[in-house]
């Protein structure tokens, strides 16, 4: 079936920019147990502390549980789960991160005159035939592939590194997907979708244009899509911006891996839905990602505090009601506040008050689209003007102390000033 030509608010409320069997809860004296727990551990009780860390996952303490972790590491350097937890491979008898690994094999096999293409390393000339298979499809210089079934395949204009690192995103949001959004929901296999990584924000902006069968130009800065339509995601590891880096671009693949899946595994129409709905569940998986780890329900604001501020600024007004009743074209014409008060408020319904509304929020989800409206929503999960208040709270009390932590970590640790208090 051709694929209709679509306008390009729909395509921003659509593509913008381990796990648990249960939700976990954000408890305010957390951190204090952590440390009453911790205060009674013998530093060479690697149980004990991978139990620590598997606490502090749940409360989503983040520091914590990697400072737990790396207890377990310094008395047993071989421990397997607490490696793949940190995200850490053996390489050459040097136990490093998964990024490094992927990086040291790019240039262990360039060097060679090698290419990564599909699963394995290939000479230049039989990655110069497979590409030309590729460039068949899609018209656009490929330099690496890269085949993570059954869930994606990288197609890369840039290195093996990043194009492996996309994938490995892909992967952990899918595995995942199930455990938060699937509950009460018989989710589908999918054919694995192609996942376009481009190099230049020019090149991105033509081919996203082209191959999404777009109308008008598309915006500066735009980071990156699922586009339903063609069935594909699209994005650049150059937006033309000084603040886009890799770590930027992952949360990005978070993002629109949410809303892939929506689509492909849960039969779930973007254009259907309430874009709140589409949006929150989003951006709470892009903040989810702790490096190249999903952990559901953590608050990783690395990088940016952009999304926070705008939560603060706009939670204290929202209007529950209004949000739930907005259409895609009409949340877009106030996108910053609409993406922030959906995602703190997808955040209290998931994790508020001791999971109170969690399990009547994944019902109404397993009803989307035949549930999607704001009176089902009243019905299922609870009356807006009930939820108001607790939810202002929530944000008051955890949410947004949470995201300032996170944001003033990511900046202490990357030495700048300042401290958002």
């Amino acid at each position: 079936m051709t694929a209709k030509r679509v306008a390009w608010w729909w395509v921003l409320a659509t593509g913008a920019a381990s796990l648990f069997s249960t939700v976990p809860v954000l408890a305010a004296d957390a951190s204090a147990e952590y440390e009453a727990r911790a205060a009674k551990l013998a530093d060479g009780d690697a149980k004990g502390w991978l139990a620590l860390a598997d606490f502090a996952e749940e409360h989503l303490l983040l520091p914590q549980r990697e400072a737990a972790l790396r207890k377990v590491v310094a008395v047993a350097p071989d421990h397997a789960e607490a490696r793949r937890r940190l995200d850490e491979v053996k390489v050459g008898g040097e136990w490093v991160s998964g990024a490094e690994a992927d990086a040291r094999a790019g240039k262990e096999h360039e060097g060679k005159g090698e290419v990564f293409y599909g699963k394995a390393w290939v000479s230049a000339a039989a990655a110069g035939r497979l590409r030309a298979a590729d460039r068949g499809r899609f018209a656009w210089p490929i330099q690496t592939r890269v085949d993570a079934p059954p869930y994606c395949a990288v197609y890369s204009a840039v290195g093996y590194a990043e194009a492996r690192a996309v994938a490995v995103v892909v992967h952990r949001v899918t595995t995942g997907y199930e455990a938060v959004f699937g509950k009460g929901r018989k989710l589908t296999t999918f054919a694995p979708f192609p996942v376009h990584l481009f190099g230049s924000a020019d090149v991105f902006a033509r081919e996203f244009k082209r191959m999404g069968k777009l109308s008008g130009d598309v915006p500066k800065g735009f980071a990156g899509s699922y586009t339903p339509t063609v069935k594909m995601m699209f994005l650049s590891t150059d937006i033309g911006s000084p603040g886009w880096n890799q770590e930027a671009l992952l949360h990005t693949v978070a993002h629109e891996t949410l809303h892939a899946l929506d689509e492909l595994a849960a039969g779930i129409s973007l254009s259907a839905v309430p874009t709140w709905i589409a949006e929150g569940r989003a951006i709470y998986s892009q903040y989810s990602l702790v490096g190249r780890q999903w952990i559901p329900g953590a608050l990783n604001v690395s990088g940016t505090d952009g999304r926070g501020q705008e939560v603060e600024k706009a939670y204290k007004t929202a209007s529950l009601e209004r949000l739930l009743g907005l259409d895609q074209k009409a949340f877009m014409q106030n996108a910053a506040a609409n993406y922030a008060v959906a995602w703190s408020f997808t955040h209290f319904l998931l994790h508020g008050k001791e999971g109170k509304h969690r399990d009547r929020f994944l019902r109404f989800l397993a009803g989307c689209p035949a549930r999607s409206s704001a009176k089902d929503f009243e019905r299922i999960v609870g009356k807006v003007a009930e939820l108001e208040a607790p939810y202002k709270e929530y944000v008051e009390t955890l949410f947004l102390p949470a995201v300032k932590a996170s944001v003033n970590a990511d900046r202490k640790a990357k030495g700048l000033p300042g401290e958002w208090k």
